[in-house]
């Protein structure tokens, strides 16, 4: 069986038509794979943090009174400041008492009520940053 000539033509066309079809598609799935490369990527740098841990070594002074009043807040906030004696401002200070972890008054809490205290009590804790 012989094909015509515009027969021949149009074969050409609907076979060169079927190649753009299927280099669209893989172009299609190629960029899919790339943007998911991307998040995945991404998602994995920003999730580092949460799988690390810092910590501050501070001396902090625990005095009978505190413990009395159950206020460990303040012998910390005394603390840093002493670390960082060049912040001042006031909004600066939030900031740097912010550093501490919600935790951090349970850890000096747990420190100071094994032992009775009847004298202030100077101790190095290692307490987590947030």
């Amino acid at each position: 069986m012989n094909k015509t000539p515009q027969q021949i033509k149009h074969l050409a066309r609907r076979h060169r038509a079927e190649w753009r079809f299927r280099a669209y598609g893989i172009g299609a799935i190629s960029i899919a794979a790339g943007i998911l490369l991307f998040l995945l990527v991404s998602i994995a740098i920003n999730s580092v943090s949460a799988f690390t841990h810092h910590y501050v070594k501070l001396t902090i002074a625990v005095s009978p009174a505190d413990i009395a009043d159950n206020n460990y807040n303040a012998p910390l906030r005394l603390a840093l400041r002493d670390m960082f004696p060049a912040v001042t401002a006031r909004r600066d200070k939030r900031k740097l008492y912010n550093l501490l972890s919600v935790g951090a008054e349970d850890v000096v809490r747990a420190h100071t009520n094994t032992t009775p205290q009847t004298t202030p009590q100077t101790t190095p804790q290692i307490l987590a940053l947030t």
